[in-house]
């Protein structure tokens, strides 16, 4: 999603003509790539502590990712150098934010529950 979005934004222009746009697509992004990190990882039910340390770790680290091909590919070679250092912040502000919100988004009430009822005993355990 991250790379289909970015190849329609150049195509359409929208990173020019649409201010926000940048900034929408760094937090959709990083969003959407934390919470398959959860999902893959099978933590998607985890605890919420947990959810966030996953989410954070990924979404920081592949939001720098970016950011460093980002400065490598464009800002190297236009003269966006005098700006770049604000966006750059700001890109990697809205990745974690992004992460963050994966993190309370993915996974069920209740996490870490599944496959569990309430009441039930585990195999072989007795009540004392």
């Amino acid at each position: 999603m991250p790379a289909f979005s970015d190849v329609l934004g150049n195509r359409f222009d929208l990173y020019d003509r649409v201010v926000w746009f940048d900034d929408a697509m760094h937090l959709v992004s990083t969003a959407a790539l934390s919470a398959a990190v959860l999902v893959l990882t099978g933590t998607d039910r985890a605890p919420l502590r947990q959810r966030l340390q996953l989410s954070v770790a990924a979404g920081v680290t592949l939001s720098l990712a970016w950011e460093l091909w980002e400065f490598y590919a464009f800002v190297t070679r236009s003269g966006e150098a005098p700006t770049a250092y604000a966006d750059t912040l700001g890109d990697l502000a809205l990745g974690w934010v992004g992460a963050v919100l994966a993190a309370l988004l993915v996974g069920a009430p209740g996490g870490g529950s599944r496959g569990r009822q309430e009441g039930t005993r585990a195999p072989g355990r007795r009540d004392l």
